[in-house]
């Protein structure tokens, strides 16, 4: 059993101290870079073999190739093996999340053998709209917020979400409903064309508060998309449900002065975006400020070995 354990130490060592070995790891690392670079967040084609075996390798390979002892080369090997252990942690974990106005999640799909793999976020994540080109996603934990991040639907910029990287991919229409527009007259004021989601609420000219306080797909499974608008004036409040295609059924000559016709009840658009970890940037700067270090103690070095 050791004479075997022996004989696969020599080999390692022989491939680790081999000149071209060092070459080949950094070819086979580039390789990686690339196809990753060309690759979809998420979908990097071999992952483990084409970034994470010549990663763990090429320290070793350094160190074996150029000893210990020499301290520059040391130093080179330690700065790759740190930057490389950054870089990976903070690419880490890539997958999609469907982020949905109307509700709520705790985890992401991470691509995997077969079928998507789903990872806890740590925290429970909150969607609202923010405009008509944010949205803005809170992570919390119970009572406690472990991060906010403010995402936009136009440059796809990364923002940072608690320990997470979070950037937009696209939208996706979904079934629930999400907001409504709403007509009100009354007389002696201007007409007003109102747009608000579940749980707003909007102030008419005279003090009315119109809100919205529920939505239905097809209310009755028969009467269509409807909304439940509650108003409240200087002398009266009331709730009334408010049907799009039926609008014999609204209940438009109440005891208010205001009128109301709902004319389009919109879908809820659920959003989908990138999610990995945060990472540990500072890592990858100190191995590559290492590197640059051994590189200059190694060229004075030489230097003074010519002089």
């Amino acid at each position: 059993m050791s004479g075997l354990l022996t004989g696969f130490s020599t080999f390692v060592w022989q491939v680790l101290t081999a000149r071209r070995t060092l070459l080949i790891l950094l070819l086979w690392l580039g390789a990686g870079a690339v196809l990753g670079r060309l690759s979809a967040p998420g979908e990097h084609p071999a992952e483990g073999l084409l970034l994470h075996v010549p990663g763990a390798l090429l320290p070793f390979a350094f160190w074996a190739r150029f000893g210990l002892r020499d301290r520059a080369a040391a130093l080179l090997g330690a700065g790759v093996a740190v930057a490389l252990i950054g870089t990976l942690v903070a690419g880490g974990g890539f997958g999609s999340m469907t982020c949905d106005p109307t509700g709520s999640t705790e985890s992401y799909n991470r691509p995997g053998v077969g079928r998507p793999v789903p990872v806890h976020l740590g925290g429970v994540l909150g969607v609202q709209a923010d405009d008509e080109s944010h949205v803005a996603l809170r992570l919390a934990a119970g009572a406690v917020e472990m991060g906010l991040a403010r995402v936009s639907l136009l440059d796809g910029r990364e923002q940072t979400l608690g320990p997470w990287q979070v950037r937009y991919l696209k939208s996706v229409v979904g079934e629930a409903p999400s907001r409504v527009r709403v007509h009100a007259t009354a007389e002696g004021q201007p007409p007003q064309d109102l747009l608000f989601r579940q749980g707003q609420q909007v102030r008419l000219p005279d003090a009315t508060v119109v809100a919205l306080t529920n939505l239905a797909a097809d209310y009755g499974q028969g009467l269509g998309p409807a909304a439940e608008l509650t108003i409240t004036g200087e002398n009266y409040h009331r709730a009334d449900w408010y049907f799009v295609d039926a609008p014999d059924l609204d209940a438009r000559l109440g005891t208010g002065k205001w009128r109301f016709e709902v004319q389009a009840i919109d879908p809820a658009q659920t959003i989908v975006v990138d999610v990995h970890h945060h990472g540990i940037p500072w890592a990858v700067a100190a191995g590559w400020a290492m590197v640059l270090a051994a590189l200059v103690w190694a060229g004075t070095r030489r230097t003074e070995a010519v002089a």
